[in-house]
C-alpha cells in the first residue's frame, strides 16, 4: 500500500466517523434540550417548596426546626433536583465532547487533503520543457575575415 493509498483510506475512516459523530451529536442535544426541561421543572418544584417552607415561619426572626429542615432536604423534589443536574451536567459534557471530536475530525480530514494535494502537486507533469544545454557553434577558421587595418 503506497502513501497515497493509506492516506486515502485514513480519509475514508475519518469522513464515516465524522457522519457518525454528526448523528450522535443531534442526538446528544435533543437528550440536553430534554434535561434542561427536566432540569427547569425540579428547580422550579424545589424553589416552590422552599418558598412554602419560607411563608410558613410566624416571625422572620424565627428559623426551620432541625427535624423539618431534615425532611426538606432529603424530599422527592431534593433528590429530584440532584439527579436532574446530574442529568443535564452527564450531558452537556457528552455534547462538548462530541463537539471536541467532530472539530478534530474535521481538522484530521483537512490534513489528510492537504497532503494529498501535495502529493498531487509533486508528481504533477512539468508545463514547460527545462533548458537544453546550448551547444557550441561550429566555426570555420577559413571563412573568417579580418576587417581592413585591424591585421596590422
Amino acid at each position: 500500500m503506497t502513501p497515497v493509498q493509506h492516506f486515502e483510506a485514513l480519509r475514508a475512516k475519518f469522513v464515516s466517523e465524522l457522519e457518525a459523530s454528526r448523528a450522535e451529536i443531534s442526538t446528544a442535544r435533543a437528550t440536553l434540550a430534554a434535561s434542561e426541561a427536566e432540569h427547569g421543572e425540579a428547580r422550579t418544584a424545589w424553589q416552590d417548596l422552599n418558598a412554602f417552607l419560607a411563608n410558613a415561619h410566624r416571625s422572620p426572626s424565627e428559623g426551620t426546626a432541625a427535624p423539618l429542615r431534615h425532611e426538606i432536604l432529603n424530599s422527592d423534589e431534593r433528590s429530584r433536583l440532584d439527579s436532574a443536574e446530574s442529568a443535564r451536567g452527564a450531558a452537556r459534557a457528552a455534547v462538548k465532547n462530541l463537539e471536541y471530536t467532530v472539530n478534530e475530525l474535521a481538522l484530521a480530514i483537512d490534513q489528510v487533503d492537504a497532503a494529498l494535494t501535495a502529493a498531487k502537486v509533486v508528481h504533477l507533469p512539468r508545463t514547460t520543457e527545462p533548458p537544453t544545454r546550448r551547444k557550441p557553434l561550429v566555426v570555420d577558421f577559413d571563412d573568417i575575415e579580418m576587417p581592413r587595418g585591424a591585421a596590422r
